[in-house]
């Protein structure tokens, strides 16, 4: 039965990767609802199953489903939050001149190479806007725009 739940669970991944979309938070608490309910249905399966001998096929394939089905669930749960929780820096800030607010991680970092020196250090993203001491460009494609990260903002490195 292992080696079912592990197949179920990478056939799930792959599929949910192929996904052209995110989808909404909603789908992630169902999400997490139906993980709960799995696991209350496979535990208690599990007991009734280990009450009496194994000479009942249907209880043997009804646990066989319920451990295909926990993977099924527990590798869309896997993907969901992994995208949910990863740091990501907005679209619209691509290709633009932004102010970019951070927090420095690390000292500068000099690497010397053949005719050349790269200046490079990492920061933590806090904040970017398009102002720049108090004036707004014209461009408008900050406008409206919510910077929120999950728990952890995207780490970049500057270099020049």
């Amino acid at each position: 039965m292992f080696i079912q739940f592990v197949i179920g669970l990478v056939v799930t991944v792959i599929l949910c990767y192929q996904l052209p979309i995110f989808p909404p938070v909603w789908v992630g608490w169902l999400l997490l609802f139906l993980l709960f309910v799995y696991l209350y249905f496979l535990n208690h399966t599990v007991k009734q199953h280990q009450n009496y001998p194994q000479e009942d096929s249907i209880s043997n394939l009804k646990l066989r489903v319920l451990n295909l089905g926990f993977s099924v669930i527990i590798g869309m749960n896997l993907v969901f939050w992994q995208s949910f929780l990863s740091p990501s820096i907005p679209e619209l800030v691509f290709n633009q001149k932004v102010v970019v607010e951070t927090s420095v991680l690390s000292l500068l970092n000099i690497s010397k190479g053949r005719g050349h020196i790269k200046y490079a250090f990492d920061a933590e993203l806090l904040k970017v806007s398009n102002s720049y001491k108090g004036k707004i460009s014209n461009s408008d494609v900050m406008e409206n725009m919510t910077q929120t990260w999950s728990f952890n903002p995207p780490k970049i490195q500057f270099a020049w």
